[in-house]
């Protein structure tokens, strides 16, 4: 592949991780994964859903420049919610020859929610089959799917933050 035809495509991949979209699986129950944190810890999506948390399931690249805007801005979010039953999982799609940067970009954003590696694709091709990054899925304390996000610029903070809230200000259900 020629150096110009290489920088055309990112260019283009850029431009299609800028695009918004709502609604694809809307009110799907989620199901369950596990996946290795940085330090090889294994992480559920289970427990959270259990203590009918909030959940945004981040899917993310190093190389993804709309993926360093949303992050630090998922990040602001949870510093802020994280006592209110709000959960950040930041799912890596970094291949082999990008995930040695994983740790060193979260380590300069200090993200502290969970990121973690989806080594086999077996997470992304199940809830993004796509492969769109970034992609974010809003999990309602019902357990399934309040909102889905492609794509990341500034201006898509408000509607996101308005998202968050909304599924945060509906109650536990009782057990």
């Amino acid at each position: 592949m020629s150096i110009r035809f290489a920088c055309i495509a990112a260019l283009a991949a850029t431009a299609a991780c800028a695009s918004a979209s709502s609604g694809g699986g809307v009110g799907r129950r989620m199901s369950d994964f596990t996946l290795p944190d940085l330090d090889g810890r294994q992480v559920s999506l289970a427990p959270n859903l259990a203590h009918q948390d909030v959940v945004v399931i981040a899917f993310w690249a190093t190389w993804c420049r709309p993926c360093a805007i949303e992050l630090p801005f998922l990040q602001d979010l949870y510093v802020q919610h994280r006592n209110d039953g709000f959960a950040v999982l930041a799912i890596s799609m970094d291949g082999p020859e990008s995930e040695s940067q994983v740790r060193p970009t979260v380590r300069r954003y200090g993200w502290t929610f969970p990121v973690l590696l989806d080594r086999d694709t077996r997470v992304v091709g199940l809830h993004n089959p796509r492969r769109a990054a970034p992609y974010s899925i809003i999990i309602g304390r019902d357990g399934r799917v309040a909102y889905t996000h492609e794509g990341f610029v500034t201006s898509d903070r408000d509607e996101m933050r308005t998202q968050i809230e909304r599924a945060l200000a509906l109650p536990r259900r009782e057990e």
